[in-house]
């Protein structure tokens, strides 16, 4: 199973995406974990090489399994981290090798082409707190046939009683 890390960043009323060369589709920015990575540290580091920015104090605001199948090849697995923050520093750059970087108006997301999941998933984090966990099942074309998604508490530490 390989794991992926993304993280949309909100300033005002728009949000930072990157427009992937492949398909045109439009995403957040993130990548793969490397091995022995944290979630955290990838999420810094992805976000970094994509965008030029350190991204302040990113939420875990989603935790979702990703199967691509196909009628001739084995199924890809895959478990997506979704990270949501609202600051940043440093200097953003306009394209990075993943692809062009554009600040995109909220209201406007329902307009850009992109995974049909992805945009599930934005339009829940823009307007709730909740995690959100949940499956998404696409042909191998990125076509999404199926999918469940669950808000889910957050967890609270409670102290041992030793």
């Amino acid at each position: 199973m390989k794991r992926v890390v993304t993280c949309l960043y909100q300033r005002d009323n728009h949000v930072l995406l990157l427009q992937k060369p492949k398909r045109g589709w439009w995403s957040c920015p993130g990548g793969k974990m490397e091995p022995a990575e944290t979630i955290l540290e990838t999420v810094h580091r992805e976000f970094r090489e994509e965008t030029g920015l350190d991204v302040i104090a990113p939420q875990l605001r989603g935790v979702f399994t990703v199967v691509v199948s196909g009628p001739a090849e084995p199924p890809q697995e895959w478990m997506h981290f979704f990270f949501y923050a609202r600051a940043a520093s440093g200097q953003l750059v306009t394209e990075s090798q993943e692809g062009k970087l554009a600040w995109h108006p909220v209201d406007q997301l329902h307009h850009l082409p992109m995974a049909e999941g992805d945009r599930l998933i934005l339009q829940h984090v823009l307007r709730h707190d909740q995690l959100l966990v949940g499956r998404f099942h696409y042909t191998s074309d990125f076509q999404l046939l199926d999918y469940s998604l669950v808000e889910a508490e957050q967890p609270q530490y409670v102290p041992s009683s030793k």
